[in-house]
């Protein structure tokens, strides 16, 4: 929960440990993601149905216990979907997904299983100063101020005619 000066306990530490100011929840009950500590590190816990928790695979872990999510590197900027997630590492420009793909909310086609457990680069995108992750659909800012867009788009969510989803991340326009 939140403490004194708004700082966030970890899940079960005990000890009042602190998240830093880089918080992501998943308000639906999907689950919940943090960057920790000095390191940076991604940390997540609760529902890994769809990979959420970036273990490598589905229902890997389950529980309040907190994992380290794989694939990403340290001090990376967090979005939470419905259930995927994205990371942006600013240093590099480079988006990561995890979670459910299916709707091509990953930004990538997934051809094993529609549910990845591991981070990994979103193909296709120029170099990204900003990320925000939907239900079901993700997009991107560039260093140029474009629109980048991918995943669901029944309802026009993607700033085109309602239509069919879009697998991979395009220019919208």
């Amino acid at each position: 929960g939140v403490g004194e000066g708004g700082h966030i306990g970890f899940p079960g530490d005990g000890d009042g440990g602190q998240f830093g100011t880089n918080l992501c929840l998943q308000l639906q009950g999907q689950f919940s993601v943090a960057e920790l500590g000095e390191a940076g590190m991604v940390w997540a816990w609760g529902d890994d149905s769809h990979g959420q928790l970036g273990q490598g695979g589905v229902n890997v872990h389950t529980g309040l216990a907190a994992v380290q999510v794989q694939g990403l590197p340290p001090n990376v900027f967090l979005s939470a979907g419905y259930d995927h997630a994205l990371a942006l590492d600013e240093a590099t420009g480079l988006v990561y997904s995890w979670g459910n793909n299916d709707e091509g909310q990953l930004g990538r086609v997934t051809l094993a299983s529609i549910e990845q457990g591991i981070a990994t680069v979103v193909p296709g995108l120029p170099e990204i100063i900003a990320i925000s992750a939907g239900s079901k659909f993700s997009v991107a800012v560039d260093e140029y101020g474009r629109l980048w867009g991918w995943g669901r788009n029944d309802v026009g969510q993607l700033a085109q005619p309602a239509g069919p989803f879009l697998e991979s991340p395009e220019l919208l326009e």
